[in-house]
């Protein structure tokens, strides 16, 4: 893992692994983002999109052998509550969640597997992106499986009034968050009423695999 990230040439965010020994943080737990845009009279100004991101508990039991004595996994919704206040006191203006999880129910309990749904429902989260289960959220039509959970609305894509996606499996659907935001006395807002959430299906006409893909994954394909 550390190999791959090393390699990766991409910033990589969680708040809930940490060291077994320090008790400190693995992985950077946040990292803010400046998008810079120009408002109605032509001024610029800064947007600072505070984005952080959590794994399940789970890999604990599921990857015991390399990461047993090596970290410890807080639960993740205590992780995310936890690094809220420091992402606004490094002056984060949104908040969003790459919350490697599914959405689950609408039941807690410390340490569980799928928690995007009391994500979401954290005061200071402004957008969630799960994926874990499998699963797609929203339906757009209003008769999805989560539905039927106290603040969910399948046809804005909200969870407790902020936008949540899970774009399915296999990437067979791509996530996309509307946030609606006001820039008022130099401060940034989130009108809630108005934020959408959607999934959309990915082309699923053609049979044919790129080969580009298919050449890069040849030499681990056929030795897996």
């Amino acid at each position: 893992l550390n190999t791959v990230i090393a390699s990766a040439n991409l910033p990589i965010v969680n708040a809930n692994v940490l060291d077994a020994t320090t008790k400190e943080n693995m992985f950077n737990p946040y990292s803010i983002i400046t998008k810079t845009f120009l408002d109605a009279t032509g001024k610029t100004v800064d947007l600072k999109i505070g984005i952080t991101g959590i794994v399940p508990p789970q890999i604990m039991a599921w990857d015991k052998a390399n990461l047993e004595g090596k970290v410890t996994v807080m639960d993740s919704v205590q992780a995310v509550e936890n690094i809220i206040p420091k992402m606004r006191q490094a002056e984060a203006d949104i908040v969003l969640v790459l919350a490697h999880t599914g959405i689950g129910d609408n039941v807690y309990e410390v340490g569980e597997e799928n928690v995007g749904y009391q994500i979401a429902s954290l005061k200071g989260v402004d957008a969630v992106v799960t994926g874990h289960s499998h699963a797609e959220f929203p339906s757009g039509t209003g008769t999805g499986f989560y539905e039927k959970y106290e603040g969910v609305d399948g046809k804005a894509g909200l969870i407790k009034g902020t936008p949540v996606t899970m774009a399915g499996k296999y990437g067979d659907h791509l996530g996309i968050i509307d946030l609606n935001l006001t820039y008022t006395n130099g401060k940034w807002s989130v009108n809630r009423d108005k934020n959408h959430a959607e999934i959309r299906k990915i082309d699923t006409k053609s049979t044919v695999a790129n080969p580009d893909i298919l050449a890069l994954a040849k030499k681990v394909h056929e030795g897996t």
